[in-house]
């Protein structure tokens, strides 16, 4: 549906600027190929560039994205436009065999390492140009003969149905089966599998297409029987769905019906009931730890990604004691419950974050911007001089498969990034970070279901058996760890439901539910870090 989509979309789009260039052409006293010509490559050209860069920052985004895919169409409308004449001699030939070659370089030899669309779709772009433009020499050699053979021309008549099938064929597999590739052999099962399923479905749909002759009550009923079996299905399919969440959302969400965390401390769990959150209220999940900070009070930069919160507690006198919490996405999941505990403690929470970007002192494998910030939000710790700072101290590869082994550490550079804090007197806690998952973990429960070992991989092959950061505090008296892995990863395994509520919200983010949950275990660790500091009064 969503390539129908985009060809719906230049279908209307296309017609409206040849319209547009034939009405210039005639005011300026131009042929219409000529102005085309400029407006597609001008087309080509920019919506090239959209996807290039678009593939590089989220691939996801530039597949589907329309105007990321445009130049695709604006190269075959320069193909019509510029190839007038069936092509001549070796050259077209060779042209068209080159098209070939493309194309199936591109089928064969792009990996899944490559971010497509981006360039690599040049290849079967060019390869598909060349192929039109290397038609018709009449050679003996030349391409036509070889992409006229029955059997290609039979599968290419077949050919959208195929596509049509196959991916839904595919994806199921991998979903179900929970692998990551596809063997030889249930590749070639699906492709049999396709070509049956686009044979009926052709076939289906000849049928419940008018009949030269026939009369307008038979069509009329041939069309009504299609959209009545639709409308059923599609009315089926959303009344069961409606009824699964009305029966979930009549239970009452209470610590007795969802313990999460404290089901590891002995709070019973029901049964029968579906983990929180549901995927709508996944966004929900995120919350502000505080008001975001005046203009005064940060003078690093406020961006999609870097942000800066504020939180006082009530009745706050202005002698109370102050936390800040620096660090990326995994710190200010965790700046929500300190601030829940603030207000109990008399605390002054500060929180200096920019997603994506771990705490640490400088170092070459982050970002300048990141580095950037963190120099930024170390002065203005300094400056605020609190009593304690929070940061995470070890990291996980992101990317690395899950089975592989853990590769968890302490994070880089953090030394030259707590030692001016201590040095000026400042305690320093490291939270050790939770698991990270190369696969979306709540999309797990939602395919496989919450007892499925691809959803709980053992703590052994994400986790070190001890934290890194133990070794590290070690000959740092002045900084403290917290570690939580026991509550993320009980019993030696690392579970995405406990007590009826989601554990993650993705592939490495903890759910403000599960984390509520953590809330006795979040005070009594840290206010035991801070008491072997010397606490947080000064």
């Amino acid at each position: 549906m969503w390539s129908l989509s985009i060809q719906g979309q230049v279908f209307i789009l296309w017609p409206l600027i040849m319209l547009a260039c034939a009405g210039v052409a005639k005011a300026a006293g131009v042929t219409f190929r000529r102005v085309a010509t400029y407006a597609f490559a001008a087309i080509f050209g920019l919506s090239l560039l959209h996807s290039v860069v678009s593939t590089a920052l989220d691939p996801e985004y530039a597949y589907f994205e329309a105007t990321a895919r445009w130049w695709e169409f604006a190269a075959g409308s320069l193909v019509a436009l510029l190839v007038t004449r069936p092509g001549r001699g070796k050259i077209a030939d060779a042209a068209g065999w080159l098209g070939v070659a493309l194309i199936v370089v591109c089928a064969f030899g792009a990996g899944p390492e490559a971010r497509f669309p981006g360039w690599i779709s040049l290849l079967p772009v060019v390869g598909a140009c060349l192929v039109l433009g290397g038609t018709g020499t009449g050679n003996r050699f030349n391409v036509d003969d070889a992409l006229s053979w029955r059997p290609l021309v039979w599968i290419g008549r077949h050919s959208y149905g195929l596509y049509l099938w196959h991916w839904p064929l595919l994806i199921t597999y991998m979903l179900r089966s929970a692998n990551d590739s596809v063997p030889v052999s249930v590749g070639l099962g699906i492709m049999v599998l396709s070509l049956l399923l686009t044979l009926a479905t052709d076939r289906l749909v000849r049928r419940a297409m008018p009949v030269r002759g026939e009369s307008l009550r038979v069509t009329g009923r041939r069309f009504l029987t299609v959209g009545l079996v639709t409308v059923l299905g599609l009315g089926g399919a959303t009344s069961w769905l409606q009824v699964r969440e009305n029966r979930q959302s009549s239970v009452e969400v209470t610590a007795e019906n969802f313990p999460g965390a404290a089901s590891l401390f002995g709070a019973p769990v029901p049964g029968g009931l579906r983990p929180i959150p549901a995927a709508g209220e996944k966004d929900a999940e995120w919350t502000f730890p505080g008001r975001g900070c005046e203009d005064e009070e940060w003078t690093g930069p406020i961006t999609d990604r870097a942000e800066c919160f504020i939180h006082e507690p009530e009745n706050a006198t202005g002698n109370e004691p102050t936390i800040v919490i620096l660090g990326d996405s995994h710190a200010r999941q965790f700046a929500g419950q300190v601030t829940g505990l603030a207000d109990d403690h008399g605390w002054r929470v500060i929180t200096y974050i920019m997603m994506g970007c771990r705490y640490s002192g400088p170092t070459e494998q982050r970002e300048a911007e990141c580095n950037e910030f963190n120099a930024d939000a170390l002065q203005a710790t300094l400056d605020e001089d609190p009593e304690g700072v929070l940061v995470v101290g070890t990291e996980s590869d992101p990317n690395a498969p899950v089975g592989t082994g853990p590769t968890e550490k302490v994070t880089t550079a953090l030394a030259s990034g707590i030692d001016p804090l201590t040095e000026q007197g400042i305690r320093v806690v490291a939270l050790r970070d939770n698991p990270r998952f190369d696969y979306d973990m709540f999309e797990c429960v939602e395919v496989f279901g919450e007892d499925h070992e691809r959803c709980n991989p053992p703590r052994s092959v994400l986790l070190e058996q001890e934290s890194p950061l133990t070794e590290f505090t070690a000959s740092r008296p002045e900084v403290a760890t917290v570690d939580f892995s026991d509550v993320y990863c009980p019993q030696g395994q690392c579970r995405s439901v406990i007590g009826n509520v989601m554990v993650y919200l993705d592939r490495n983010h903890i759910t403000q539910k599960y984390s509520r949950t953590m809330l006795p275990q979040i005070e009594d660790r840290l206010l035991q870090a801070w008491d072997s500091l010397g606490g947080l009064n000064r």
